[in-house]
């Protein structure tokens, strides 16, 4: 699944209609992290700059693109970030000093033929399924002598086992 988050509508239905169902498209990155906590994207596109979401019940919204980058980073490390903006590279390391760096994946809108094969690169690359299974607790119990850091490491070495 890739994750894009701009602010325009136009560009959400024009990148919808090149990748189909591969990709759920939205307009605030406080849409896209309430999605994040029950799926995990193989590729997050955000741009950097977007406007508060305002709304007469709850105080104003925002967060920036490059503040939900970090956030999926340094959180699902198995997310591929790339970072999209209509600015230049340079007026965004004026106001965010640095932090740039952290990403390496930056294309400037409009975009280019480069972006494209590079998304596509990443998707085919990055790309996961999301399996999930209910284990009994002596299931559960067997597992602790699998080879594996966590329950999703040690389930995949035995299907690797079994598939032998």
């Amino acid at each position: 699944m890739i994750y894009l988050v701009d602010d325009q509508e136009h560009f959400l239905k024009a990148f919808k209609a090149e990748y189909g169902d591969s990709v759920r498209t939205f307009s605030h990155p406080n849409d896209a992290l309430l999605a994040l906590l029950s799926e995990r994207p193989a590729l997050l596109i955000t741009d950097v700059f977007m406007p508060l979401r305002f709304s007469k019940d709850i105080p104003p919204q925002g967060m920036d693109g490059l503040k939900l980058a970090q956030m999926v980073k340094s959180t699902m490390p198995e997310t591929q970030v790339v970072i999209i903006s209509g600015n230049d590279r340079s007026e965004i390391e004026k106001k965010f000093p640095g932090q740039l760096a952290d990403f390496k994946y930056f294309f400037n809108k409009p975009l280019s033929e480069d972006f494209h094969k590079k998304v596509k690169s990443l998707a085919l690359e990055h790309g996961f399924t999301h399996v999930s299974l209910m284990l009994r607790p002596n299931e559960v119990e067997r597992l602790k002598g699998v080879e594996g850091n966590s329950i999703s490491e040690k389930v995949l070495n035995v299907i690797r086992r079994f598939g032998r």
